[in-house]
């Protein structure tokens, strides 16, 4: 599973009224529900089946279980994935510090979506579709982490 909630929880409570104010953070452990409702569905729900997506022929080939292969077709996996990101996306513009929030959904689409199983697994399009909804850093972001698994062999 997905410890992005968990990390999220942990830094917010980390912000104690000293912390808050030097570094223009705000929220502590009062946002915990909050957050609990924007990463528990949506962005872990997002970040495991990213993950998902991009291992579908590995995981067929080695028999695994794959809750993206659970779709029907290619088209309702972009339409159930979209929806995911959307959700992601606005539940966390709701969260405090939504900056972060928000650079945690389009990080986790740009790592995800720049990995060579992409190409491989000739998803490019689909993965084009879903980087656009995560909004225009991810299509700055997505080529870069391209080039980073590049240069570091990853």
């Amino acid at each position: 599973g997905s410890t992005l909630g968990m990390f999220a929880l942990i830094c917010a409570s980390s912000h104690t009224p000293e912390t808050t104010q030097s570094r223009g953070f705000s929220g502590g452990s009062s946002h915990a529900p909050d957050l609990f409702s924007a990463y528990f569905p949506y962005i872990s729900g997002l970040h495991i089946l990213l993950d998902y997506y991009i291992d579908r022929e590995e995981d067929r080939l080695g028999g695994d279980l794959n809750f993206v292969n659970a779709y029907p077709s290619h088209e309702e996996i972009v339409t159930g994935l979209t929806r995911f990101v959307d959700r992601s996306l606005e539940a966390a513009s709701s969260l405090p510090q939504a900056w972060l929030h928000l650079a945690v959904v389009r990080g986790l689409l740009a790592m995800y979506l720049s990995d060579p199983k992409v190409r491989k697994t000739g998803i490019s399009g689909e993965a084009e579709v879903l980087a656009k909804r995560g909004g225009p850093l991810v299509r700055v972001l997505r080529p870069a982490c391209g080039l980073i698994r590049k240069a570091f062999g990853f």
